[in-house]
């Protein structure tokens, strides 16, 4: 293989080696906390690609998420999740962009705005904990998963923003 090949191969991700994967891994997922390390929220950007099983989340919380990349013939075995009583405290959402560009405001769980993040086709965004706003910046397509039941107005109350905050957002990625 002549050195021009090597290189155009590693941009295609056929002869990457496991550094330059996990290098690039990190940069396509990413925990959101607050200062105090608490988990807000994980983004995992549409390039990511890994081999094997991996979650983001640890294992005691109420929503998992994790990527699977998993070569063509592979098996996972039939099974069914067994029936459990778990306490779920609050909501957690997941959100998988389908189509255009979604701005997520994150806020602490004292009610600060933290950061903005843009979402693109195929990002995917866990929300844990704290609060969480919306725009949308491009027409957009998505799927929300979340616990239920849904409780109605008693499940969500709202954040007081400030003109402070909102030019804060606009300086977004």
């Amino acid at each position: 293989m002549k050195a021009g090949e090597t290189i155009l191969n590693l941009f295609r991700g056929i002869r990457m080696n496991e550094s330059i994967r996990h290098r690039m891994s990190e940069n396509l997922v990413e925990h959101i906390h607050e200062p105090d390390g608490r988990l807000l929220a994980v983004i995992v950007r549409s390039g990511l690609r890994m081999d094997g099983t991996h979650f983001f989340t640890p294992p005691d919380l109420s929503q998992q998420l994790g990527y699977l990349g998993l070569p063509a013939g592979q098996r996972i075995a039939p099974h069914r999740h067994t029936v459990s009583s778990r306490e779920v405290a609050r909501t957690q959402e997941a959100l998988f962009i389908r189509k255009g560009v979604l701005r997520v405001d994150i806020y602490t769980t004292d009610d600060r705005y933290l950061l903005s993040r843009s979402l693109h086709p195929l990002d995917v965004i866990l929300l844990i904990d704290g609060g969480h706003g919306f725009e949308v910046l491009e027409e957009l397509e998505m799927l929300e998963v979340k616990q239920g039941p849904y409780l109605g107005v008693d499940d969500k109350r709202p954040i007081p923003t400030s003109e402070e905050t909102s030019s804060m957002k606009s300086a977004v990625e």
